[in-house]
């Protein structure tokens, strides 16, 4: 009897390391954006609170709507390495292919991509990430939510 109570607490603590996998998000949110818009000079803040020094992919990621009317969306991710140096990269952030269909995943009218800063990043502790569009527009309709993942 006792090794039957045993197999099952065993078994699903197997089950759960088995499901882990290997690679670890170290910082990973998501911001809501108002839904009049994101105006051109609002910067959506992160702070990285999580332990990030020496990470070295950064991702940022797009859950948008049918009302967004472009192909891509250019994002400026200003941020303070880990030897203390302001940083600012501009990534582009490809929503749909050249035919007009959109990428990414997705249920119903809301879809998500993510682009990673190209190249390798390395952010202090505690560092403030900042991200804002670079469109040639006043005000970007159609985005949800603006997401940041460090790994």
């Amino acid at each position: 009897m006792p090794r039957f109570k045993i197999t099952y607490i065993l078994i699903p603590l197997i089950a759960m390391a088995a499901a882990c996998s290997g690679q670890i998000d170290r910082y990973s949110e998501f911001r809501s954006l108002p839904e009049k818009g994101w105006a051109y000079g609002d910067s959506i803040s992160f702070n990285a609170m999580a332990n990030v020094a020496g990470a070295t992919d950064m991702r940022i990621a797009v859950r948008h709507n049918d009302s967004f009317l472009y192909r891509n969306l250019w994002v400026e991710v200003c941020y303070r390495d880990s030897s203390g140096i302001q940083r600012t990269d501009s990534v582009n952030i490809e929503l749909a292919d050249p035919l007009g269909r959109w990428k990414g995943t997705g249920i119903g009218s809301s879809y998500q991509c993510e682009a990673r800063v190209p190249h390798p990043v390395s952010v202090a502790d505690s560092s403030v990430v900042k991200v804002r569009h670079i469109m040639r527009l006043d005000t970007v309709r159609g985005i949800e939510k603006i997401g940041l993942t460090i790994e």
